[in-house]
């Protein structure tokens, strides 16, 4: 039994909208040639009698990736529309599903920081970026000891928590860093992971977004968010923003859910991460890539 063109087409309008191929006559490398012969959506048109009638048109040539139209965000919960399942046998390169750590350094894994960095997350999900929150915990994590072993070895000497940080860094597009405020400052915690993941693999970390989010009773979210945030200005990171400091309010949790300023702000903070994501994504389809990392080192040391 051999298929219509217009029936296949029909077959092809399943197959577009998500479902199984629905007849074994119908392969992938024809419904790819219907795709790019047949093209777009079936038109009605009245019949003599008053009915409708499905009247195949021509639809519009398959075209690359880098020719399309902006990314669309999806149900996936991938940054982009979902993959095409032929792109690879043609040679077309693979939308990339973006991913962003966020890294929750309180000693409550389910308290005020916790809720922040929920609120960031199901922000970005909502973009279709995929997230994974890590909780540091409560036991101590050694400070960096400078004994320059990761020069020579490319991996910290310890391995704990910020080994596993700084390894797994290369997995993720995007970070944010959670923290509440002790003392006008972050956690130790925090301080003592992010020095030696971001010494020993800042390979893992360099042009790739990142926020620091604070929670505090009263106050100290600035100054601290601060001290977060020169880990990223020294590795050319893009410091993600929103149009309020990345910080929240309460004492517990269900008062930081009542701060509504600080609640949209971690919103505000996950779309412009999404949206910053998106765009060098786009940059790096399109030959746009980052700069060339170039450092001089010098002291203030002259002869």
């Amino acid at each position: 039994m051999q298929l219509t063109d217009e029936e296949n087409a029909k077959q092809m309008g399943k197959w577009r909208k998500g479902r199984a191929f629905g007849s074994a006559f119908l392969t992938p490398e024809k419904a790819l040639d219907l795709e790019c012969a047949l093209g777009s959506k079936i038109k009605t048109e009245k019949c003599a009698g008053g009915r409708a009638s499905e009247t195949p048109r021509p639809r519009r040539a398959f075209r690359p990736r880098e020719k399309r139209d902006l990314p669309r965000g999806g149900r996936s919960g991938c940054a982009f529309a979902p993959p095409h399942p032929l792109r690879a046998a043609h040679g077309i390169e693979e939308e990339k599903t973006m991913k962003v750590m966020l890294v929750n350094s309180s000693p409550k894994q389910d308290g005020c920081t916790a809720t922040a960095l929920g609120i960031v997350a199901d922000s970005l999900r909502e973009e279709g970026i995929e997230t994974e929150i890590l909780w540091l915990g409560k036991g101590p994590v050694a400070d960096c000891i400078d004994c320059r072993q990761c020069g020579k070895t490319g991996k910290c000497v310890f391995s704990d928590i910020a080994a596993e940080i700084g390894e797994r860094a290369a997995e993720f597009d995007g970070f944010v860093f959670g923290s509440p405020v002790y003392y006008a400052h972050p956690t130790g915690r925090l301080l003592s992971v992010m020095d030696r993941a971001f010494f020993a693999y800042g390979r893992n970390f360099k042009f790739k977004p990142a926020a620091a989010i604070l929670s505090a009773r009263r106050n100290g979210q600035v100054a601290s968010m601060d001290v977060v945030n020169k880990h990223f200005s020294i590795s050319s990171m893009p410091i993600v923003t929103a149009n309020y400091w990345n910080h929240v309010f309460g004492a517990k949790a269900t008062e930081v859910a009542e701060d509504e300023e600080g609640v949209q702000t971690m919103k505000n903070i996950g779309k412009n991460m999404a949206w910053m994501l998106k765009c060098i994504e786009l940059g790096r389809q399109n030959g746009i890539d980052h700069p060339a990392d170039v450092k001089k080192v010098t002291n203030f040391t002259r002869q």
